[in-house]
């Protein structure tokens, strides 16, 4: 079902569509996704984004057969709001969340299970400025965290076991805040940092970054006139 841009607020007919497994509700004027988004057992993809949503609601929990979730380019200030508790161990076949171009000042620790094994989580252009422990148990393939605020890394984040790909670009970071352990014990092999304030060889003359296990790593040094941003 694609309502996409129509500009207009979900039509109590589409409610009733229990069998839906592709909704688009993007581009719209939606500001809250209300309990009903939680009546479509089926579901494998939910797409609002473009919209006005501030977070997501407790009943996003029951799309147990959800394989994509894109909620970018909204007003979200947090995935979920702080009253509930939102369980998204039970998405157990999401593989892509999109949360980019946002307003999260927090990294979203609802999706800090074991049992989702996403693909990719895209944070970018969001606030975020710190990523907490209990992101070692995140199991994600790509991890974007692209112009945030990040100026603290949990150490713990090294232990993601499925984590290849991890985007830093163009956030607070200092060569310091980085922990050795994303550079000798992790399963990383692509780390994006450019636009950070240090150099690609600052990266390389650490010694922990001449390591048997391959690492491509991407660092631009960014110009004076960046600096003011730090």
């Amino acid at each position: 079902m694609n309502i996409e841009s129509t500009q207009v607020q979900v039509p109590e007919d589409v409610k009733k569509l229990v069998n839906l497994r592709v909704l688009d509700l993007s581009s719209n004027s939606i500001h809250n996704l209300d309990p009903w988004i939680g009546s479509f057992p089926g579901l494998k993809s939910l797409n609002v984004s473009g919209n006005k949503i501030a977070c997501l609601p407790t009943e996003v929990s029951r799309l147990t057969k959800l394989e994509s979730l894109n909620a970018s380019s909204n007003r979200m200030l947090a995935l979920t709001s702080s009253q509930s508790a939102v369980n998204f161990g039970s998405l157990r076949h999401l593989r892509t969340v999109d949360i980019s171009n946002n307003n999260l000042s927090e990294f979203p620790v609802e999706l800090c299970s074991k049992d989702i094994p996403l693909d990719l989580l895209d944070l970018s252009k969001n606030n975020i400025d710190f990523i907490p422990d209990c992101a070692s148990l995140l199991q994600v393939i790509e991890l974007n965290l692209n112009e945030n605020r990040i100026s603290a890394i949990s150490s713990s984040l090294a232990k993601c076991p499925r984590l290849k790909v991890l985007r830093l670009a163009h956030n607070q970071l200092r060569l310091e805040d980085i922990p050795m352990g994303i550079l000798e014990n992790s399963n990383i092999s692509l780390f994006s940092v450019e636009g950070n304030p240090f150099s690609m060889k600052a990266l390389q003359e650490l010694p922990a970054y001449a390591k048997v296990r391959p690492l491509t790593a991407f660092c631009y040094p960014i110009q004076p006139h960046d600096m003011g941003a730090y």
